[in-house]
């Protein structure tokens, strides 16, 4: 019985040990949108307005709950970083000189966090505005 236990006891051993270094690298990252608008022909458009709304409101709210806005960089993207997963409706639109909206595209995306070694978590899309 103690010979089994002997030959037994370091294989467990090692298997414990390796089992646990390798899950207990992983951690939550947050996931952080990257979001490029293009045109029909998929050039990045830049400082184009963006939007990002709380996905999934009851149909009774008139205003819509904005989480973040703000312009496209000079190559067509918008970055945000979340603190964790969300549903996100995110709208790209321009709005000429009168302050009417000319150009507009949106669509829902699920923002997820992962568990995983990597500290980056991107989640790529892409809005297509139409002319």
């Amino acid at each position: 019985m103690n010979k089994v236990i002997k030959n037994i006891l370091p294989v467990a051993i090692l298997t414990i040990s390796i089992a646990l270094t390798f899950s207990s690298c992983k951690k939550e990252v947050q996931p952080e949108l990257i979001l490029t608008v293009q045109n029909e022909d998929g050039v990045g458009l830049r400082n184009i307005r963006v939007a990002i709304f709380a996905s999934e409101l009851d149909e009774a709210f008139l205003d819509p709950i904005i989480l973040d806005s703000g312009l496209t960089d000079a190559v067509g993207v918008y970055r945000k970083k979340f603190i964790n997963t969300v549903i996100v409706d995110v709208a790209a639109f321009v709005i000429n000189q009168s302050g009417d909206t000319t150009r507009f595209a949106m669509d829902t995306y699920k923002i997820e966090e992962k568990r995983q070694r990597s500290k980056e978590n991107f989640v790529r899309r892409t809005l297509v505005l139409s002319n």
